[in-house]
């Protein structure tokens, strides 16, 4: 039980990886057109 509890919560951390990582470069994009 522990390992499946483990490997979801893995999957968890995984895709919210993408996400902030997705998040951050969309926001040096807008900063950097912002500045030019």
């Amino acid at each position: 039980m522990e390992e499946i509890s483990l490997r979801e919560t893995l999957e968890a951390i995984w895709k919210g990886k993408w996400l902030i990582a997705l998040i951050t470069i969309i926001a040096l994009v807008l900063t950097g057109v912002g500045t030019f």
